[in-house]
């Protein structure tokens, strides 16, 4: 009975002593974790299941005042070729939401995202799981998406005082990646006096560089003001409109393309008048444009071909992006346009599409 006594006392102490270290050890990491940076993800909406979709709320607690930046990242640290997220001022024990919306897309390769602090040190990190990767499959082509290029020799001297070199390094970044094609959203030129010289510039540096893939253009109003007549003869002239015979002749400044290796459809569509055309205060598009758009989404639409829109100038209000609070910025096509109007309800009656 000692023995078994003493054994039982022995016992008890022993478990006594495990609860005692478990019970500091549960300590000791609510404490840590209560000053310790965290980042928690809450993935919502209707595609909070599925692979690649970023839409929900990162959460940053942070445990020390300061300035932190967010990642994505992969095992070995921060993905190349993507901008971090930018926390400014953040006070110890608070906690930060960053919000990622709809159709939000998580980028191929990563596997989770880092917080770093302004020394550039990992703090904390979410590790995504494994049923949220994007699975990405093979990459079908590469294009280059530029806008407002703005090609400009005013005779009084030049507006867009780096567009040319700009221009040119655009297209060096399109050899080093070795893009497909580059497509362009408008004003490619400033036409302070006239389009011919600067369409000129714009052609010798692409004449000059070593990029010899297409380049498509769509038509902004710039390209088309001071004279119409004269805009469009001159856009025609030295854009991707004369890279078929038909779409050349047609004498119109919209058109599309098909994607030689999938037959993807890209329609670069026009401001067919001037902002500051008085006859174009009621109308952006023509009816005969919009028409003929209608007729080649009804042609192409859910055809299992990714069909891209490039068009210049924003709805004003419409969707992200084109809610622009900055003053100065009047560029918008207004849905006082009838036009206008007509173009928003296209791109809501096809809701696939890829409008740039």
């Amino acid at each position: 009975m000692n023995l078994l006594k003493n054994g039982g006392q022995s016992a008890v102490a022993v478990l006594l002593v495990m609860l005692l270290v478990v019970s500091s050890s549960i300590f000791a990491l609510s404490v840590n974790a209560a000053n310790e940076t965290s980042l928690e993800y809450t993935f919502t909406g209707n595609d909070k299941d599925k692979a690649g979709y970023a839409e929900g709320t990162v959460k940053l607690t942070v445990e020390s005042d300061g300035n932190y930046n967010l990642y994505w990242a992969d095992d070995n640290g921060a993905l190349q070729g993507y901008s971090s997220i930018k926390l400014d001022s953040c006070v110890s024990g608070k906690s930060y939401d960053v919000p990622f919306g709809n159709h939000t897309v998580i980028p191929k390769g990563a596997t989770r995202m880092i917080a770093l602090n302004a020394g550039g040190s990992q703090v904390a990190q979410y590790v995504l799981p494994e049923n949220k990767r994007l699975k990405a499959g093979k990459r079908l082509y590469t294009f280059n998406s530029y806008s407002d290029i703005h090609i400009d020799k005013d005779k009084n001297g030049v507006f867009y005082t780096k567009a040319s070199r700009r221009w040119a390094e655009a297209l060096n970044f399109g050899v080093k990646t070795k893009t497909d094609f580059i497509v362009t959203s408008g004003d490619t030129v400033t036409n302070a006096t006239g389009p011919d010289a600067e369409w000129d510039e714009y052609e010798r540096i692409l004449s000059d560089s070593n990029y010899v893939n297409p380049v498509w253009e769509s038509d902004g109003n710039h390209d088309m003001r001071t004279d119409e007549k004269s805009g469009l003869k001159s856009f025609i002239r030295a854009t991707g409109t004369d890279s078929t015979t038909a779409n050349f002749d047609a004498n119109k400044p919209y058109y599309y393309m098909t994607e030689k290796k999938t037959g993807d459809i890209f329609i670069f569509m026009a401001l067919e008048g001037s902002t500051k055309s008085a006859a174009n205060k009621s109308s952006q598009f023509s009816d005969a444009q919009l028409n003929w758009l209608d007729n080649l989404l009804t042609q192409y639409y859910d055809t299992g071909k990714n069909i891209y829109i490039i068009e210049h100038s924003p709805i004003n209000g419409f969707g992200a992006g084109d809610r622009m609070s900055d003053p100065y910025y009047k560029g918008h096509i207004s849905e006082s346009f009838e036009s206008t109007r007509r173009f928003k309800e296209v791109l809501k009656n096809y809701p696939k599409l890829i409008f740039m």
